[in-house]
């Protein structure tokens, strides 16, 4: 109570404020009620009644009735400290009114008397959040636990802004706080496995997983990202279990049938797969990512298809100065071309591997065409990026060997003739084959004689394989050395150096964690690329990008014995990413690519 009354009215207050508290809200409003038919301007009746009737949803009556409060308040001219609370329940009511400004105003006039005001702070917070102002909402939530190290709401609403804004380490410093103050909620164990997710530890990410469902076994948050994480360690089967369950507890929700049926097309089951794409068509034709200041410098229609390899949109797209739309194009389905046209400035086609989506990229490319926008990386050049074909378009390249590349049957591999057919290709062994669309070293093998092409049709069902002419590579000191460069429509970006002892070398297999020397040998590529590659290899990337005619897209390549650029893959389905927790060095680098590629788009977007 905040001023001196008649003692009658006194006791009126005092005994409605005890039926407020009792949740009799009926009496105390009667009672209020009583106090400001006496005397309206009661300053504790008004305040009392206004947040009861905030309490009761009657919105519009709450607001005046503490902004009558608020205005005798100032017109008195003797704001304390205590009367903050009257400014907190008119900001919370004018929330509720949808006057967010106003009401940010009453929180900081709040402050103002009361600048400890824990409460003030985090519903200051909650306004900023709702508009958008993440940065200034995060400020509000660590000013109140200045004051209250474990008060939940500010520490559950910090640890998600940060979740889903970054940094992650603050994130993951705000969820362990928050899992330490509340280890029995299972969001507290949610947030904590998704800011662990976000820092690389997938392991603890898991963990924390497990635990919110040990609180909460219908945790649809918990089983849902418990499955992507199982399924980006390898843990698939595993992690389509989980995900099912999701599914069953949210079946509207796209992303969750967008999981699982991207975990269900990678163990095989590429029919219930397909039933999930199909799904997600239904719930979410198109998929935005808006970009990450507002307003959106343009916006860009991204083609997909789901069951087959795809440009890796997630480092690329997210967190950039344009919206993406993306939409997934599905085999027997008939796109709205109006839906299409309606979105982006710009098309860039996503679906990268000619070998597994021949159909759908000629598919695609007659829906891009109608649609009349400008195509970046349009269906018909993935088209030409079978390895075959890229082989012959290279050839001839100067100081630059390309490996000469045949698709052969299997009629053909297995048959008497083989020695022969393989001298009419120009091919001998040692050869290279690989099962056609498979990428990351799978299916892929160094075969040194006819036996061995028996042992490796044995391990697969393809009717085609890739047949390849091995090139060794191996550098004076033993070490494989493959570089990868992303290449655009005027540069040669580098990416990485993996360095291994096997001639089938993968950044990601390599023991290069563990060596500083490697490490700082691939920092060095990096950071001063043309210390390794001559200007006559950059000469022969630009030929390169010419001849495959792309706007965007990826090189592994190697210098050969003879000093020549050795390519062993252009397309657009290389892996590009930022997850470098064991390779910091290589983030500027990273940043570069997604720099240029971003640059590459807006070109397109602004000069039509």
């Amino acid at each position: 109570m905040t001023k001196t009354i008649e003692p009658s009215l006194q006791a009126i207050i005092s005994s409605a404020f005890k039926h407020h508290q009792a949740g009799n809200f009926t009496a105390a409003e009667a009672l209020y009620r009583e106090v400001l038919s006496v005397n309206h301007h009661n300053l504790n009746a008004l305040h009392l009644l206004g947040l009861l009737m905030h309490q009761r949803h009657s919105t519009a009556e709450a607001v005046s009735l503490l902004e009558h409060a608020a205005a005798l308040l100032e017109k008195g001219g003797n704001a304390r400290a205590d009367h903050a609370a009257i400014y907190n329940n008119l900001g919370n009511a004018l929330r509720a009114a949808g006057r967010h400004e106003d009401a940010k105003i009453s929180y900081y006039r709040g402050l103002i008397l009361d600048p400890q005001s824990v409460e003030l702070h985090v519903n200051l917070g909650n306004a900023l959040r709702d508009e958008g102002g993440l940065t200034a909402a995060v400020a509000s939530y660590r000013a109140a636990l200045r004051f209250t190290s474990t008060h939940q709401g500010a520490l559950m609403n910090l640890a998600c802004i940060l979740i889903e804004a970054g940094p992650a380490d603050e994130a993951l410093d705000a969820c362990r706080q928050l899992a330490a103050a509340i280890p029995h909620d299972p969001n507290s164990q949610f947030l904590l496995g998704r800011a662990l997710g976000q820092t690389g530890d997938s392991g603890g990410s898991i963990l924390a997983f497990q635990q919110c469902l040990k609180l909460d076994p219908h945790h649809s948050g918990a089983l849902y990202w418990l499955g992507v994480t199982l399924a980006k360690i390898g843990m698939t089967s595993m992690a389509v279990q989980f995900l099912e369950q999701a599914a069953a507890l949210r079946p509207d929700d796209a992303g969750v049938h967008t999981e699982l049926g991207n975990a269900l097309q990678d163990i095989g089951d590429t029919i219930r797969a397909d039933t999930c794409f199909r799904r997600v068509a239904e719930l979410r034709p198109l998929t935005t990512w808006l970009s990450a200041r507002r307003p959106a410098d343009f916006s860009v229609l991204a083609v997909t298809s789901p069951g087959v390899a795809n440009t890796p949109p997630q480092f690329l797209f997210a967190n950039a100065a344009f919206d993406t739309h993306f939409y997934a194009m599905l085999p027997g389905t008939q796109p709205d071309e109006d839906l299409l046209r309606r979105h982006g400035d710009i098309v860039v086609n996503l679906i990268s591997d000619a070998d597994q989506a021949r159909h759908i990229l000629a598919t695609a490319a007659a829906v891009v065409e109608r649609i009349e926008k400008p195509i970046l990386n349009h269906p018909r050049g993935i088209l030409q990026t079978d390895r075959e074909t890229v082989a012959v378009k290279l050839s001839g390249i100067d100081s630059c060997h390309v490996p000469v590349t045949v698709r052969l049957s299997r009629a053909t591999l297995t048959s008497a003739e083989l020695a022969q057919a393989l001298q009419q290709h120009g091919l001998s062994f040692p050869l290279l084959l690989r099962v056609p669309g498979n990428h990351g070293g799978e299916m892929f093998e160094k075969i040194d004689d006819p036996r061995g092409v028996g042992r490796f049709l044995g391990n697969s069902e393809a009717d085609t394989v890739y047949a390849t002419n091995y090139a060794d590579y191996r550098s004076a000191d033993g070490y494989y050395r493959k570089y990868r460069f992303f290449l655009t429509d005027s540069d040669s970006l580098p990416y990485h150096l993996a360095i291994g002892e096997d001639w089938k070398v993968h950044h990601y297999t390599t023991d290069m964690h563990r060596h500083a020397w490697m490490q700082g040998e691939e920092k060095t590529f990096l950071d001063q690329p043309r210390r390794v590659f001559s200007p006559v290899h950059y000469a022969a990337m630009a030929e390169i990008r010419s001849r495959v005619g792309l706007d965007f897209f990826g090189i592994d390549c190697a210098i050969d014995h003879d000093g020549r650029l050795l390519v062993f893959e252009v397309n657009a389905s290389v892996l590009i990413h930022d997850d470098n927790a064991d390779f910091p060095y290589k983030t500027p680098a990273c940043m570069r690519i997604k720099e240029a590629f971003a640059a590459l788009l807006k070109r397109a977007a602004t000069e039509q």
